[in-house]
């Protein structure tokens, strides 16, 4: 649960900043950065298939 969380604050404020500061190439390189914690956290421990779903969320 504390994930999805993390995932809907981290996309508020990555798509705020955005169209805050204006830049257009900022999006998809924010929008890709907040779900990397979660991946890099998944494979340290070793849970290769959850990491690959909440990429693809």
């Amino acid at each position: 649960m504390m994930i999805l969380v993390f995932l809907v604050i981290g996309v508020i404020l990555s798509t705020t900043a955005s169209f805050v500061f204006g830049v257009t190439w900022l999006m998809p390189i924010l929008g890709a950065a907040v779900p990397y914690p979660i991946f890099f956290l998944q494979v340290r421990r070793q849970q290769y298939k959850s990491a690959f779903w909440w990429m693809l969320l």
